[in-house]
């Protein structure tokens, strides 16, 4: 085998071994990335869940303020009609 030849094949097994790294670390990185991905999606749909939970919460709240309201409306009429009547 000639010496060119030689320092062909030792350059081909160089580069093969500096890609071999290069798609180790891409490998990692893309494990990395699928976990956090994985991580972000888990609480997206966990905040998500809640925020429905709270909404509904508000909603029932608001619901309940209002009924709170229209009966306090109604006994401030009757206290005003009671206190007009002993005057």
């Amino acid at each position: 085998m000639a010496a060119s030849d030689k320092e062909t094949i030792e350059g081909q097994q160089k580069k093969l071994m500096i890609v071999r790294h290069e798609l180790e670390d891409v490998k990692q990185k893309y494990g990395a990335l699928k976990r956090n991905y994985e991580s972000v999606s888990h609480y997206a749909a966990k905040d998500n869940a809640e925020f429905k939970k709270m909404k509904t919460m508000r909603d029932g709240f608001e619901e309940h303020i209002a009924t709170l309201m229209a009966s306090q409306r109604k006994s401030a009429e009757s206290l005003k009609v009671l206190l007009e009547d002993l005057t």
